[in-house]
C-alpha cells in the first residue's frame, strides 16, 4: 500500500511488518501512542476492549476486500439446521451482528 501511494521509501526505516495482525495490534497497544497499524477492520475491534482504536478505513481506492459466502451443501447432514441458519445470515438482526463486528 505504500508503494502505491507514494511514501515507501520515506518510511521505510520506520517501519516494521509483523507476522500477523495481532502482533501488530499487541504492538500499537503497548507502543508510546506514535504508532500506526493496518489491519481487517473485525481484528482491530476485537481490540478495542484493550485500549486499541479504530480510526477508520482505509479509502476505497486502497482498500483491500474480503468476500465471504454460504452455500447449503447437498449432502449435508443437517440440512434442515443449515438451511435456518443460512436464512438468518440474511435477517436484519444478523446484519446489525456484522455491522457491529466491523463487518459491511
Amino acid at each position: 500500500m505504500f508503494e502505491r501511494i507514494g511514501i515507501a521509501e520515506q518510511i521505510k526505516a520506520e517501519t516494521t511488518r509483523y507476522p500477523n495482525g495481532e502482533d501488530v495490534m499487541d504492538h500499537i497497544i503497548k507502543g508510546k501512542g506514535i504508532e500506526i497499524g493496518y489491519s481487517a477492520i473485525t481484528e482491530i475491534k476485537l481490540f478495542e476492549p484493550k485500549g486499541l482504536k479504530l480510526v477508520g478505513p482505509l479509502p476505497p481506492d486502497i482498500q483491500n476486500y474480503t468476500s465471504y459466502g454460504a452455500a447449503l451443501m447437498s449432502n449435508a447432514p443437517s440440512a434442515d439446521a443449515a438451511k435456518a441458519f443460512l436464512t438468518y445470515l440474511a435477517t436484519p438482526e444478523a446484519k446489525q451482528i456484522y455491522a457491529a463486528a466491523g463487518i459491511e
